[in-house]
């Protein structure tokens, strides 16, 4: 959990639950990316992420 502490998106279960590694929501598994982002997980963010972070990029990453 330590990347809740920086994260602008970060939520309740980011405190308290260390994400898995997956696939980003918005990529295809073939691409081979992983995030470890709550974001990603459909049953806690039924919505996804945001725009910004479709791609699988940190936020730190998006900000630049």
């Amino acid at each position: 959990m330590p990347f809740a502490a920086r994260c602008p998106y970060v939520f309740d279960a980011c405190r308290t639950i260390d994400p898995p590694l997956q696939t980003p929501r918005h990529r295809p598994a073939s691409d081979g990316w992983l995030v470890a982002c709550h974001l990603h997980d459909p049953e806690l963010a039924p919505d996804g992420p945001p725009e910004a972070l479709r791609d699988g990029l940190a936020p730190a990453a998006v900000a630049r």
